[in-house]
């Protein structure tokens, strides 16, 4: 993935980027958001209503997959989340860790 690079008078504050889960490989997204300069805060948004990964192999996964993403440095955004999905992450606690939209 490369990223075309523009000189800004005045810096980005924040970057959000809207990632679908199942075409790409969401770590290499994170990987590659966190090597671009000059931006503050940088998010994810993930859409949950029709992920594969939650189908195919769980919620674990999915779950690692946020939590490795995390480690790059850029926020989660989660949005149409599923109560199942909801709910697991509040037993885990990790509804903190991540932002899940109100929609």
């Amino acid at each position: 993935m490369s990223y075309r690079t523009t000189n800004l008078r005045q810096p980005l504050t924040g970057l959000t980027i809207e990632l679908d889960f199942n075409a790409v490989d969401p770590l290499e997204v994170a990987r590659s958001l966190s090597q671009i300069t000059g931006v503050s805060h940088k998010c994810l948004l993930i859409s949950c209503d029709n992920l594969a990964c939650l189908r195919r192999y769980g919620v674990c996964f999915f779950v690692s997959q946020l939590l490795l993403m995390r480690t790059y440095g850029i926020t989660i955004l989660l949005r149409r989340v599923r109560p199942e999905l909801g709910r697991a992450l509040r037993i885990l606690h990790l509804d903190t860790i991540f932002r899940i939209l109100a929609e």
